[in-house]
């Protein structure tokens, strides 16, 4: 992918130094769990409820949920347009005799080719993402003061073989997309404005989907991506200026990299060449286990890389925090597996979640006591776990 070249070897080369090494974020205790048999139930294990009226959507869902409990429900059916599902704060999803699809009166709609992205700043401005079938990245955003829904607009400027990732940071949006020819492209909106997509200066040719994130109380725009090689890579913007050169990661990912943000360090979580879940993460001055060296390896047998899903929280406050991290997996036995760290006694065990689905995992991030979790089951239509 770039010139320099990773002094390492891969994630699974790794694991068993790293294990020795007793190299631990938080408590020592991991646990293996063994891979449980099918749930023949096929999602109607307990808990586990069709989403009424649910249509067969294709690829994979998105969720945005706010401080009131409701969350938004986005997907593309199969005629290719975008529809949702509204939860109210009881958690009931409308309306219950289908999804609307998202489109103003008399709007000319788009087709898409892509996935949904959501990045919601209020229940009343939120904003949505997707890669139309000619592969211009297209935006449509949703503002109570002026209306509710705007038109699809185009984001001219590049042609995307990618999804969208989507990260807001104070008021601004943050976009990136792989391009038609493999590069990296970012693109801001700051004050309602949008800027031009950057290339020449991200530079670099990547695989799959790159990731982007930004923390409200930094300078630092950071960029996480799958190389040609399969190595990670990443990038950061300080102040508007792109660092000269990649970062090599070391490890060789078979998913896209997902960072996982908090306030005082933040880790990035790839699939490896294992269908282990492995993690690297900044404390605020360098990378452990190391930079150059390992990733920590977090068990697993994945079976969907792409779907491997993050949710971090923070049960307690700004001065006493009480973090917690959550992974969520499609299994190879296609159950949803989930594993969880706190702050207080570490990892736990990855533990099923039942159902037998698809592909297509998406999990409520914020604001509710505990994920909501939506998937594509194995009839192509959206069940949820609450």
């Amino acid at each position: 992918m770039y010139q320099t070249t990773p002094t390492t070897t891969s994630v699974a080369d790794s694991v068993a130094a790293k294990r020795a090494a007793g190299e631990e974020e938080g408590n020592a205790g991991n646990h293996v769990a063994g891979v449980a048999e099918p749930d023949s139930s096929a999602l109607v294990a307990p808990r586990w409820q069709k989403i009424h009226a649910s249509p067969v959507i294709i690829g994979k869902p998105s969720i945005v949920s706010f401080p009131d409990g409701s969350c938004r429900l986005f997907f593309r059916r199969t005629d290719n347009h975008v529809y949702e599902f509204t939860s109210t704060t009881t958690g009931d999803w409308t309306p219950t005799t289908g999804p609307t699809r998202v489109i103003r009166p008399g709007e000319t709609d788009i087709e898409c080719a892509g996935n949904v992205a959501v990045h919601g700043f209020t229940r009343s401005d939120f904003h949505i993402f997707v890669r139309g079938a000619n592969n211009v990245v297209y935006h449509k955003m949703y503002q109570t003061s002026h209306g509710g829904w705007a038109n699809w607009a185009p984001l001219s400027g590049v042609l995307a073989l990618s999804d969208v990732a989507v990260h807001g940071a104070g008021t601004s949006l943050y976009v990136a997309v792989r391009t038609v020819n493999n590069l990296v492209a970012v693109k801001e909106r700051r004050d309602g404005v949008w800027r031009d997509w950057e290339t020449a200066h991200v530079g670099g040719q990547i695989l799959g989907t790159p990731a982007i994130f930004k923390q409200d109380n930094s300078t630092n725009l950071h960029l996480f991506v799958r190389g040609l090689d399969n190595f990670v890579y990443t990038k950061v913007q300080t102040r508007g200026v792109w660092q000269r050169e990649w970062t090599p990661l070391a490890g060789r990912t078979v998913s896209n990299p997902v960072v996982a943000p908090r306030l005082d360090k933040w880790g990035v979580y790839i699939v490896g060449t294992d269908n282990a879940v492995h993690q690297k993460w900044w404390d605020g001055s360098t990378w452990k286990p190391s930079q150059a060296g390992g990733w920590q390896e977090r068990e697993g047998a994945v079976a969907a890389p792409e779907d491997l899903q993050v949710v971090v929280r923070n049960d307690g406050d700004l001065r006493n925090p009480r973090w917690r991290e959550e992974l969520f997996a499609q299994w190879t036995d296609n159950s949803v597996r989930q594993r969880s760290w706190n702050s207080v006694d570490g990892w736990h065990a990855w533990k099923s979640l039942g159902g037998v689905i698809a592909e297509g995992l998406a999990v409520a991030k914020e604001y509710v006591q505990e994920p909501r979790v939506v998937v594509r089951g194995s009839d192509g239509i959206l069940w949820e776990r609450r």
